[in-house]
């Protein structure tokens, strides 16, 4: 089998994710280039080719701008020209995704390639792949990571006008390519059971999405060793932060979004004296030179929470640190956290999958997570953690003090999540499954749209240049 990966916006390398640098460099970056890299290494795979787009800018590193990357003996990311070469947003990059199929065949015809199946990740790659399966008349395989309907009532419900989400975000657009995705799609590939019904149940599914967990990479991702510190330059930042940096910490690793809902925890923190005289807690919320030269949204998010630590008086008792290596790091610092006894928190008010929940769950350390997605099932499956209703500031004092409190339960999550996420949620069972179903697709035909020559505007006029 030869796949191609189609991933196109976005910061995407090899290595050193800048993970949280903006909103289209967030956990997507990590899964694809993690099952590109694992899936090549399954023996019935000839090769994996993970295509994005191709950036020359000043602002961003170099290293988005070569052509080919290697990831491994047989895993590689392709990069082609799409657009302006400057690093763009997302949504302002649908007008040239046909350009990104026609420099894709390009590469492939220059290079002797065809497909055996052709996998979009998120709207805007599942055009492309969609595309390119009518092309070759492969099987097409989509992943919507997030999906336009959901972000339209979140949107909704966050005030926002219809109009401004189709002015900015093209939302209309958006869900409408998703469904022509859907329609054409051989597989849909999703994470976990609320995604694949509360998220795909709003669009029409010819084929019901296929529940396949992502993998986590455990070679990073381990529980800690007897005598390990493992302290590090951010857990001596974050110790800085802290009066008695003695005390179990909290801790939340997530970007500065207002779903991620960190001003509800820090509040829920902050109005309970039992928690404070316990705990520290800790926001590793993305990397930020100034919360001055952050977009809009996410200097809200900071604002907010500077004002609830001043509100709340918390000062020595919350950290927020500037910088961290996602690679190194936050491994490291999970262990560290495990080390000390304390606990994860993810209190976003929904999870699509809770992959941290996993990584944490990984390394030893209990979590406490939104009932809403992804670490209900996690919780079913590895029995490594607490679900609440994360939009009630109670649920979450009284979870997290649950888990401070009772030390036999608090032991028997740590022991049990590493050997659970090996099991359930390794990538090696991820790439079994998913080879399995290209066996199951290659042996009938593979169904797609017959070509219509529309371009992603629907062959109307070029979609227009959101404002940035």
């Amino acid at each position: 089998m030869y796949i191609q990966m189609f991933s196109v916006h976005g910061l995407l390398r090899g290595s050193n994710f800048e993970l949280g640098r903006d909103a289209d460099t967030g956990g997507q970056i990590r899964y694809v280039v993690e099952m590109a890299k694992q899936l090549a290494e399954h023996d019935e795979v000839e090769g994996v080719d993970l295509f994005t787009r191709m950036i020359e800018d000043g602002d961003v590193d170099d290293t988005y701008r070569e052509e080919i990357e290697r990831l491994s003996d047989k895993a590689r990311i392709i990069r082609v020209p799409c657009g302006e070469p400057r690093y763009e947003r997302k949504e302002l990059l649908w007008p040239w995704l046909d350009e990104f199929v026609e420099n894709v065949i390009a590469f492939n015809e220059d290079h002797g390639n065809e497909p055996t199946a052709l996998h979009g990740h998120y709207a805007d790659a599942g055009y492309v792949a969609r595309k390119l399966a009518e092309h070759y008349q492969k099987p097409l395989i989509f992943t919507g990571h997030s999906l336009g309907k959901p972000k339209l009532d979140y949107l909704l419900e966050q005030d926002w006008s219809h109009e401004r989400a189709n002015e900015i975000l093209h939302i209309d657009h958006r869900i409408e390519q998703e469904q022509e995705t859907l329609n054409a799609a051989d597989l849909v590939i999703c994470s976990t059971t609320h995604e694949r019904d509360e998220q795909y149940g709003q669009y029409e599914t010819p084929r019901t999405p296929l529940v396949v967990p992502p993998g986590t990479d455990l070679n990073r991702f381990y529980p800690p060793a007897a005598g390990e510190t493992y302290e590090t330059r951010l857990t001596e930042d974050i110790r800085r932060f802290l009066t008695d940096p003695d005390k179990p910490w909290l801790l939340a690793v997530a970007r500065p979004d207002r779903r991620k809902n960190l001003q509800g925890l820090v509040r829920a923190f902050g109005s309970s004296p039992e928690l404070r005289e316990k705990a520290n807690l800790v926001i590793v919320a993305g990397n930020r030179d100034a919360i001055g030269d952050l977009p809009d949204n996410e200097q809200q998010v900071f604002t907010e929470l500077l004002m609830l630590q001043d509100e709340y008086n918390l000062y020595g008792q919350l950290a927020l640190p500037k910088t961290h290596d996602s690679e190194t790091e936050i491994p490291d610092l999970y262990r560290y956290v495990a080390v000390h006894e304390g606990i994860f928190i993810n209190s976003a008010f929904i999870e699509l999958f809770g992959l941290t929940a996993i990584e944490s769950a990984a390394c030893g350390l209990p979590f406490v997570a939104t009932q809403e997605g992804g670490p209900t099932d996690i919780v079913a499956n590895c029995c490594c953690g607490l679900t609440i209703n994360t939009s009630q500031n109670e649920e979450i004092q009284n979870a997290l003090l649950k888990l401070l409190n009772d030390r036999a339960q608090w032991r028997k999550f740590a022991e049990s999540g590493p050997a659970c996420v090996k099991h359930h949620y390794s990538w090696e069972t991820h790439c079994q499954r998913y080879v399995e179903e290209i066996h199951r697709l290659l042996e009938q035909p593979a169904k797609v749209t017959p070509a219509t020559g529309e371009g992603p505007g629907g062959g109307a006029e070029p979609l227009a240049a959101a404002p940035a």
